[in-house]
C-alpha cells in the first residue's frame, strides 16, 4: 500500500502469515537460508540518500502473526 503521511511517502507491506519470526526459527521449510533482503534495502536507501532523498526502513511484527514492513521516504521540496 502507498500513502502520503506529512512529508513522507510510505510504502507499507502486511504479511499474514507465519512471520519472520516463526520462518526464521526453522518452523517453515522455505527460511532454510540467511535472508539478504534488509541488507540489500539498506544499500539501495543509501544510494537514494546520495541523490537527495532521505529513506527509512522498518519491520514491525505483530501479535496475531505475520509483519508488516515500511519504507519512508521523504518527499523533496520543489
Amino acid at each position: 500500500m502507498f500513502r502520503e503521511e506529512g512529508a513522507h511517502l510510505v510504502i507499507s507491506v502486511e504479511d499474514n502469515g507465519v512471520g519472520l519470526l516463526g520462518a526464521s526459527g526453522g518452523r517453515h521449510p522455505l527460511f532454510r537460508y540467511r535472508s539478504r533482503g534488509g541488507e540489500l534495502l539498506q544499500k539501495r536507501l543509501n544510494l537514494m540518500d546520495k541523490l537527495g532523498f532521505s529513506a527509512t526502513w522498518s519491520i514491525h511484527y505483530k501479535t496475531e502473526g505475520g509483519a508488516v514492513a515500511e519504507i519512508r521516504i521523504r518527499k523533496m521540496e520543489i
